[in-house]
């Protein structure tokens, strides 16, 4: 029993190891003050399918993993959040129309998800693109931001 103990946590270490490192919007403004990167938003809700697909094909690219936890912020935010929050001095609340204030101001009232936002330490949008996006293509995209 002693053994399948062990087993199971090297496994859920190197698991961790593996694992995309996430950061909540509450977060971000404490990470930007400690070290400018630029920050990705991955806009998503629980119904979406392609969403999910997404996640996975992220998960299963070690480099690109690598990528998003060394040298960005990733926030994977739910567009139909119920949370309320403060970011830079301003309130965002839930949209009466189930799109959070935050994913309506930043995605300009678009609703295609998954959709990428990709912000400089200036806070300019630098990148945005709306729906599946093929992690190799996800990787060159990012690559060439911090090149």
């Amino acid at each position: 029993m002693k053994r399948i103990l062990m087993l199971m946590d090297l496994f859920f270490c190197i698991y961790d190891l593996n694992a995309q490192q996430k950061y909540s919007l509450s977060e971000i403004e404490g990470k930007l003050s400690q070290s400018l990167k630029n920050l990705i938003i991955k806009f998503q809700t629980d119904w979406c399918g392609i969403c999910a697909i997404q996640d996975k094909k992220i998960q299963k690219n070690e480099e690109l993993i690598k990528l998003l936890n060394d040298r960005f912020y990733y926030i994977d935010f739910d567009a139909e959040s119920t949370e309320t929050f403060q970011l830079f001095g301003k309130t965002f609340e839930p949209g009466k129309n189930k799109i959070h204030e935050f994913a309506e101001e930043i995605l300009k009232g678009k609703s295609a998800y998954p959709a990428w936002v990709i912000i400089n330490p200036d806070l300019e949008i630098i990148f945005e693109y709306e729906g599946l996006i093929k992690t190799q293509d996800l990787k060159a995209i990012l690559e060439k931001l911090i090149n």
